[in-house]
């Protein structure tokens, strides 16, 4: 009996499922924070997500949207605290989109040696934050608004776009992070419980 046949057809299999599979694999960004958590003199944090999904676009655009969005809305909860007292703070991811727009590039003869980016990834979140009484009344808000814009090198598949795509999600936390603070601090400093 021949054993090394069964192998035979094996090997090959195995070099094509290995040339499919996808050399980068993705980091998913960072929803924590270096800081001190913010901690309100609430009673609770409420954190929710109304972005709708942009209206331009295709699946991929809203597919990394709605990561923004969750992303985000992860982020608020884990850096929003209540430190106890009447009320509750809502703080709503009202806007997050993440979309891929394509560039012009030198076309031609020229544009065979030039290398350059082929697309633009425009990333934006706007989060409120609302300080409501014990009857729900509002007695504060604040609004947080950051945004950014990173090249996309061309020649990059789907999967190394998407890398890129996080790496702006993660880049646009470490933002709103700076900006959420800043505007706590100046905007909404009684309400903070120490």
């Amino acid at each position: 009996m021949n054993r090394s046949r069964p192998l035979a057809w094996l090997l090959p299999l195995a070099a094509i499922l290995a040339a499919c599979t996808s050399p980068e694999t993705i980091e998913p960004a960072v929803t924590t924070s270096s800081r001190a958590p913010i901690t309100f003199a609430v009673s609770e944090v409420r954190e929710t997500m109304e972005a709708a999904p942009p209206a331009a676009g295709n699946f991929k655009d809203r597919r990394r949207s709605a990561r923004l969005g969750e992303a985000a809305k992860t982020f608020l909860g884990k850096r929003l605290l209540a430190g106890g007292g009447d009320g509750w703070l809502d703080a709503t991811v009202t806007e997050a989109s993440l979309i891929e727009r394509q560039r012009e590039t030198t076309g031609g003869f020229t544009g065979f040696f030039v290398r350059e980016p082929d697309a633009d990834l425009e990333a934006g979140i706007v989060v409120r934050l609302v300080i409501r009484d014990g009857l729900g009344q509002e007695r504060a808000f604040a609004d947080i608004k950051v945004a950014r814009t990173r090249a996309v090198p061309e020649g990059l598949d789907v999967i190394e776009r998407d890398a890129v795509a996080e790496a702006l999600i993660n880049d646009l936390l470490r933002q709103l992070d700076e900006e959420l603070t800043t505007t706590v601090d100046t905007e909404l400093p009684d309400y903070k419980a120490f």
